[in-house]
Parts: C-alpha cells; structure tokens; sequence
C-alpha cells in the first residue's frame, strides 16, 4: 500500500470514528434533554424571564410543562401574561400556548429553530377608515396603541384559528378558518405562510403567501386554490354590486401592494360554470345575471 492510499485510509477511518461520536454525544444529549423536561415546570421563571428578553415587555405565566414533540423539545405554557406599553392597559393574556424547538429547521426557509405557537384563537381583523388593519380577540394588549409585543418574536405559528375579516368601505366580512398559519418577522418584514379554508362545510383550502415591510407598507401577496367551489368561497362578499352564484375550478392570484393598498394584480384562472348573479339593488336597477361556461 502507497503511503498516499494509507493516509486516506487513515483519515476514512478518522472521518467515521468522528461521525460516529457526534451521533453518540447527540443521543445522549437528546435522552438528557428528554428527563429534564418534566422539570422545566419548577423554574418557570427562567422561562418567563425569556420570553421577557425575546417581547421587551414584562411576562408572567400561570403554568409551564416540558415535554418532547416530534421536531424537538416542547413546553406548553398556560396563562400567558405580556405587560402593555402603559400601564394604563390591561395586559395581553393568551389563554394557552406553545414554544417548540425545530430541530428541523434548517430544512426549509419557512421554519425557525423556536416558534411560539398559538392554538385556537378565535379573532377579528378589521380595517378602520384611515386603512389600518387592527387585530382583536386577544384579551388586552396594544391594539388601542397600534402596538403588537408579538411582532418582536421572530416566528408565531397559529393553528386551528378562526378569522373574521371585515372592511366596511369594501363591503368585505367573512369568516376564514386557519389551519396552519406561519408568521416570520425579521427586522421589520413580515412573511406570512398559511392554509386558509371559508368558515363553511366542505370550504376547499387556499394557499396563501405574503411579504409585507411595516415601515413602507408594500409587499406582495399570493394565492392558490385548486378544486374550489366560487359560490362557497365568496359567501357574503360582493363586488360592483355583484355576487358569484355558481362556479368551480382553480385560480391562482398575484397582487402588489405600496402604502398598504393594492397597486397591481393579475391571475390565472381556469373554471367552469360560472354564474354572477346582480345584487338586489342591481336587479331593481336592471341588471341580469352573468353567465360563463368556461373562463
């Protein structure tokens, strides 16, 4: 054997000795992690005094228990309390919550290595006059101020949520069921990721992707829907004083954002069957239904 081919040998053989141990000392890190867990719940101020850090706000909870979850450690957190900016305000109160460790993180850009996880919430997100959208149905907090500690977390999974959204000056109020929903916030932009459905029996899910810079207001929005029914998912909404009565197929949607309103927009559409009723007010004023057998 050539001294080169032995010093191959060698190092192969360093190469796998080494990977080997780091499998070892990870095992044992994880079985440890595993038996400590349970003890997180006797030092929950530890834990409050991260979540402190992370909000910039003072933090207490009711009760914290450890335990292990598929992607990695897991503590669940009951009675969440995050002091408002003024004390004059009650403070933000999360009924329960989560904050998981992923250690799968590192296989996609839409997940973080720690996620605080909100489990059904049932909310309301409206739009005043002035075009700001407020979010309610957290007991206290900052929305009177325009604030939101939450925002200072740099990944907020929602799951099992309810939405209602409502925009008196677009006649929008609907309702959407939240399966999963993926806020990432780094320095001021938002990304948002979630499977959304119509608060309705047999909704068909949507796909819905967003980027959004707080301080410019623009960003950038997408959605994708396959096998939709159009009349369950327009439900209670009206456009020019028209209504979708029938339709199905699939669509996909782009939109531009700058000042938080709509600039520009395009889509794909690819449906069958499709009937757009006039409103009331339409009908009285002679307006007929629109029919389409394909578009």
């Amino acid at each position: 054997m050539t001294p080169w081919r032995r010093r191959l040998r060698r190092l192969r053989i360093a190469l796998t000795v080494g990977l080997a141990c780091l499998i070892i000392l990870a095992a044992v890190l994880v079985g440890l992690l595993r038996l400590l867990l349970p003890q997180v719940g006797l030092h929950k101020e530890r834990v409050e005094a991260l979540l402190s850090e992370q909000l910039r706000r003072p933090v207490s909870i009711d009760r914290v228990e450890g335990n292990w979850s598929e992607s990695g450690p897991l503590l669940r957190l009951e009675g969440v309390h995050v002091a408002a900016s003024d004390v004059n305000w009650p403070p933000l109160v999360i009924p329960q919550a989560e904050i998981g460790i992923d250690l799968g993180a590192w296989l996609s850009r839409a997940r973080r290595w720690s996620e605080f996880r909100i489990n059904g919430l049932d909310l309301s997100l409206e739009r005043a006059a002035d075009g700001r959208w407020q979010v309610s149905g957290l007991v206290g907090g900052d929305s009177e101020g325009g604030g939101n500690p939450l925002l200072s977390l740099g990944a907020i999974v929602l799951r099992d949520a309810r939405v209602r959204v409502t925009d008196p000056a677009h006649a929008i109020d609907a309702a959407v069921r939240v399966s999963e929903l993926r806020l990432i916030n780094e320095d001021g932009r938002h990304r948002i990721l979630a499977v959304l459905r119509r608060d309705a029996p047999a909704a068909t899910p949507l796909q819905f992707i967003a980027e959004f810079d707080a301080a410019s207001g623009s960003g950038s929005v997408y959605v994708n829907g396959t096998a939709l029914d159009l009349a369950a998912l327009t439900q209670g909404l009206s456009w020019q004083g028209r209504t979708v009565r029938t339709g199905h197929g699939s669509l996909q949607l782009w939109a531009r954002l700058e000042n938080a309103e709509p600039v520009s927009a395009h889509a794909r559409l690819d449906l069958n069957g499709v009937e757009i009723d006039p409103t009331t007010e339409h009908k009285e004023a002679g307006a007929r239904t629109i029919g389409l057998a394909q578009l």
